[in-house]
């Protein structure tokens, strides 16, 4: 067998029950509708599929993540500073980056090239807090 066989955890039913919400509440702060979609194959290297959370307008996607480890935390800050979302930085004082080192970079980069979109709206989400960053696709990636 290639990979592990999928298992259901607690992050995981986290994700699966947060994601509906993170999409509607994207829509109401960003006021930009949101289309669920499928399965993307890339049209030059067939065996690269991509599943972005949704499409935006006509060059965008949506990628949402919904961290059970800061699912406590009361701002954004307070869950880079604690560690707890290893992959983002503090910028501003306030807000929070993704890192281009880290794995969700590659994946929307991938999802990007894939789709043929030029944006992506990044989502982060808890009970508490969602942040929203745009993310551009980079050439030279």
């Amino acid at each position: 067998m290639l990979y592990k066989p999928h298992t259901s955890t607690k992050e995981k039913a986290l994700g699966i029950e947060m994601k509906p919400h993170a999409r509607i509440k994207f829509e109401k702060l960003s006021g930009r509708s949101v289309q669920l979609c499928r399965l993307f194959s890339d049209v030059e290297f067939l065996y690269l599929a991509a599943t972005p959370d949704g499409l935006v307008d006509e060059d965008s996607i949506l990628e949402i993540k919904c961290p059970y480890a800061a699912r406590d935390t009361k701002s954004p800050v307070e869950a880079v500073n604690n560690e707890l979302l290893k992959y983002c930085n503090v910028i501003n004082k306030n807000q929070i980056s993704l890192k281009n080192e880290y794995k969700y970079w590659y994946q929307i980069m991938g999802q990007l090239q894939i789709t043929g979109r030029k944006k992506c709206y990044y989502v982060i989400h808890t009970h508490h807090w969602m942040t929203i960053q745009e993310i551009n696709y980079d050439d030279e990636f």
